[in-house]
C-alpha cells in the first residue's frame, strides 16, 4: 500500500480522528489510525468504540491496501514537517515509510483485520439540519450536562425533534438547560434520544462551517452525521430521559438541592 499526499490536507482531518482517540487503551490497536486505500480514495478510521469519526480524502499516486499505525505519532510527524510540504507513504510488511523532502520516518504497524468493527444498526430514520443552528443549540446546552454522574442518562444530551421542532434538554442534577428552535424544513420525524456526553463535545468541535447542512441518520442504538466529508458516528445512551416539564422541574430525578437548582432557558 502506498500514497501521496499534501501535507496540509491531511493534518486537519487527522487532528480531528486523534480527538476521539483515548491516551489510554484496553486494546492496543484502539490507539492507532486505520488508513485505507481504494481507487484513489484515502479513508482515515479513528474510533474508541463508542464514537467514530471516518474521513475520505482524494489522493493521487496510491496502492490499494490497509494498514493501522499509531495516531498520535502519525499526527506528530505531520505536525513537524513544512506546510504544503509532499508526504509520500509506504508499507513495508509490519512497518509504514514516510518520506517528505530530505525526512524519512518508520512507523510500527499493526494489521488491518485486526481493527475492532464499530458495530451499527440499520439507520431508518433522518433529517437535515443547519450546522450553525445546530452549533448554537450545543453552545447553549452542553454545559449543564452531568460528568461521571451515577445517573448515566445525565451525562449526556437529550435531543427531541418534533416534526419541524428541535428541542435539545441537559442537565447534572443541580441545574437544567432547554434550547428550543424551529427547524427549516419538516422532518416528518418524532424522537427522543440522548446522545453520550464524549460524542457531543466532539461534535461540537467537528462543525466549523456555520451555513453548512448536516445529514443526520440514526436508529434506537446509533447516530451518525455527516460532515462535509467527514462522517461522525456515536452510540446514543440506552435509557429514557425523565420528564423535565414544568409541573415535575423540582423532581428529585433531575435535582438532588431543589431550593438552590436553577432554570436556564434561551
Amino acid at each position: 500500500m502506498k500514497f501521496t499526499i499534501n501535507r496540509d490536507d491531511l493534518l486537519l482531518p487527522l487532528q480531528k480522528i486523534v480527538s476521539v482517540i483515548e491516551k489510554r487503551q484496553t486494546m492496543p490497536i484502539l490507539s492507532n489510525v486505520l488508513i485505507e486505500i481504494d481507487g484513489g480514495n484515502l479513508k482515515l478510521t479513528g474510533t474508541d468504540l463508542e464514537i467514530q469519526i471516518i474521513t475520505n480524502l482524494k489522493t493521487p499516486n496510491t496502492e490499494d491496501g490497509s494498514i493501522t499505525v499509531p495516531a498520535r505519532k502519525f499526527l506528530d510527524i505531520c505536525r513537524l514537517l513544512p506546510a504544503n510540504s509532499e508526504i509520500k507513504f509506504e508499507q513495508s510488511q509490519d512497518k509504514a515509510k514516510i518520506l517528505s523532502g530530505r525526512s524519512r520516518f518508520s512507523l510500527s504497524c499493526l494489521p488491518a483485520d485486526n481493527y475492532p468493527e464499530f458495530v451499527v444498526s440499520d439507520f431508518d430514520q433522518q433529517f437535515t439540519i443547519n450546522a450553525g443552528k445546530l452549533k448554537k443549540a450545543l453552545e447553549k446546552t452542553t454545559f449543564c450536562m452531568a460528568n461521571q454522574d451515577v445517573r448515566y442518562y445525565l451525562n449526556g444530551l437529550l435531543l427531541h425533534i418534533s416534526n419541524s421542532k428541535l428541542k435539545l434538554v441537559a442537565s447534572d442534577g443541580h441545574r437544567l438547560s432547554i434550547y428550543e428552535d424551529v427547524l427549516d424544513v419538516v422532518t416528518g420525524v418524532e424522537t427522543r434520544i440522548i446522545l453520550p456526553r464524549k460524542g457531543v463535545l466532539e461534535l461540537s468541535k467537528l462543525i466549523d462551517d456555520d451555513e453548512a447542512e448536516l445529514n443526520v441518520e440514526f436508529s434506537s442504538n446509533n447516530i451518525r452525521f455527516f460532515i462535509n466529508n467527514l462522517i461522525f458516528s456515536a452510540k446514543l445512551v440506552d435509557s429514557k430521559y425523565p420528564d423535565f416539564g414544568k409541573s415535575n422541574f423540582y423532581s428529585k430525578e433531575f435535582f438532588k438541592r431543589s431550593p438552590n437548582s436553577c432554570r436556564y432557558s434561551f
